[in-house]
């Protein structure tokens, strides 16, 4: 049985993940129009962030 604050935790990670990445996207959109620049950007980020 998954508890209330397990499920608030996980709500919170998920939240805090899109608006860095949200505020990661505004700040990357204006250096580089070149789509696989901005995935790489994004996959060193998640990368950085979640396995480092």
């Amino acid at each position: 049985m998954v508890s209330t604050l397990y499920t608030q935790r996980i709500e919170k990670d998920n939240l805090i993940l899109c608006v860095r990445l949200l505020r990661l996207n505004r700040k990357t959109i204006l250096h580089s129009k070149l789509i696989e620049n901005y995935d790489k950007i994004i996959g060193t980020f998640i990368n950085l962030v979640y396995y480092l």
